[in-house]
């Protein structure tokens, strides 16, 4: 089922087709220094969104018959092959999309080679012109998105609202940021500079659980540096980045010419847990734990579990509870939606089923809804075994395991006791003892004293099985280029 996106857009040449958690208790006494200008800001969104909308949305807003097209050489293409999303609150059918074919693919490679050329040997200010064009896009946009977003993935408004905002962020921050060239060394007899030649054609499989943020994320870092992108959607989630590509190029943004394994955390002391595990429970409910930094386990101290449990099982029900309505199609939950599609519905269910064998304790949730949709009840299991597959594996859903921990040596160890290391996140007032702690996990990117808030002037990227290479932040444009040194003679 593939869904090639051709863009520059506006343009042609790019095209669309078709953690764990370490807690501990306080050793700081009363009136001890803390970590001034570290301290904690309560959000707890993956990503906070510049407004919050609290006029209750209502479905229906897109048209209930829209057309969706592969967009490839700046053009809108059908094909004769159809396949449609499922929409997760009801298990319906969504909209048509056409599957793109062999021949779809080579053309959006031909139209993007030919577009290389002149969108490489653009000024960067141009590109980066463009980059700001389509931000404004995306904000002009907002509502028909949102609705699009919500379909295909299941989400909230306030879900939606916040991915379509911090894509844009995302294309402002790149608007504004390149590698440039630089000068390595010069002496009296050379002049050495580091430059970055765009790659060329660039192709990018995209997810399935921020559809629309992680291929923009691509297709914004490859433009800016000279590229052009072919994008694949999700067979799951093809939506949201068919339309943004269609939207982008009625904007013309370009000139129409040529074309994981998860976190890692701590908690300070008594007075703050229950604030701390309201953080938690936020890095591990965030999108039905579809967030590939999501908290995957939970390690608490011996002497704080019962209390932080108490406070994080009574924050599941508060806060994450899913809304069900009678009639699931305009069930349209404040915070937590179903998880996105059947595939991983099943999955969960299954770890579920098997850490309830293996004599995990299920102190809330533990099921699925009994109607249509694939809505999972936010779970908490505690001391589930560390060889049960909720533990080793990722679970990509709304099920946390929470288990003791009394050396520091042992849980560290634990914690790294995984083929897989994106994300962690450290809580604790003595931030000496949180930075040493961060340095010893095997991970890409750690919080401290915050959940995991992937920011887009940061380095995204995994150790061992959880990626190769990363993207985001200044960093995130080398995977994008080549880098040549140039001598001069003096």
């Amino acid at each position: 089922m593939n869904r090639p996106v051709n863009l520059p857009l506006g343009s042609k040449g790019c095209a669309f087709c078709s953690g764990n958690y370490l807690s501990q208790p306080d050793t700081r006494q009363e009136g001890d220094q803390t970590s001034s200008g570290h301290k904690q800001k309560k959000k707890n969104f993956y990503l906070t969104p510049r407004k919050r909308s609290t006029t209750p949305f209502k479905m229906g807003s897109i048209s209930q018959s829209p057309a969706f097209f592969n967009i490839i050489n700046g053009e809108r293409r059908s094909g004769t092959k159809f396949d449609h999303g499922i929409d997760p609150r009801t298990e319906k059918p969504l909209w048509d999309v056409p599957v793109a074919s062999a021949a779809d693919l080579d053309d959006a490679v031909t139209a993007a080679r030919n577009a290389f050329p002149g969108w490489a040997n653009k000024p960067l200010a141009e590109r980066k012109k463009a980059l700001a064009r389509m931000a404004e896009v995306l904000n002009e946009n907002t509502a028909e998105l949102i609705e699009v977003i919500m379909r295909e993935t299941g989400k909230s408004q306030l879900m939606a609202s916040i991915e379509i905002q911090n894509t844009a962020a995302q294309c402002l921050f790149y608007s504004k940021t390149a590698l440039e060239d630089e000068l390595q060394y010069e002496d009296e007899t050379v002049r050495i500079m580091a430059t970055y030649p765009p790659l060329g054609v660039v192709g990018a499989i995209c997810p399935w659980n921020f559809p629309l943020i992680l291929s923009t994320i691509k297709v914004v870092a490859a433009l800016v540096m000279g590229n052009c992108i072919i994008i694949k959607a999700s067979p799951f989630t093809p939506y949201s980045a068919l339309k943004f590509a269609e939207i982008v190029q009625g904007a013309r943004c370009v000139p129409t010419r040529s074309r994981r394994q998860r976190r890692r955390h701590r908690v300070p002391g008594r007075r703050r847990r229950a604030a701390t595990a309201g953080q938690v429970a936020a890095g591990a409910y965030f999108n039905a734990g579809q967030v590939c930094v999501a908290t995957k386990r939970v390690y608490v101290h011996e002497d704080i579990y019962p209390a932080f449990v108490e406070a994080f099982v009574a924050e599941t029900g508060r806060t994450y509870a899913p809304v069900v309505a009678a009639d699931a199609e305009t069930a349209t939950p404040t915070v937590f939606g179903p998880v996105a599609n059947k595939m991983q519905f099943d999955k969960v269910k299954g770890l579920l089923q098997d850490v309830k064998k293996a004599g995990g304790e299920v102190l809330t949730g533990g099921a699925a809804h009994d109607g249509p949709g694939y809505w999972i009840q936010p779970t908490v299991v505690a001391q589930p075994p560390e060889d049960s597959r909720l533990v080793q594996e990722e679970q990509f859903g709304p099920v946390v395991p929470i288990m003791k921990w009394s050396s520091e040596d042992d849980v560290i160890k634990r914690a790294n006791l995984t083929n897989s290391g994106l994300g962690a996140t450290v809580y604790s007032k003595d931030l000496q003892r949180a930075e040493s702690i961060a340095r010893r996990l095997e991970c890409g990117s750690v919080w401290i004293n915050m959940p995991e808030r992937p920011r887009e002037a940061a380095w995204m990227g995994g150790w061992k099985d959880s990626g190769y290479g990363g993207e985001m932040g200044k960093l995130g444009l080398y995977a994008y280029c080549h880098v040549k040194s140039i001598h001069y003679a003096k």
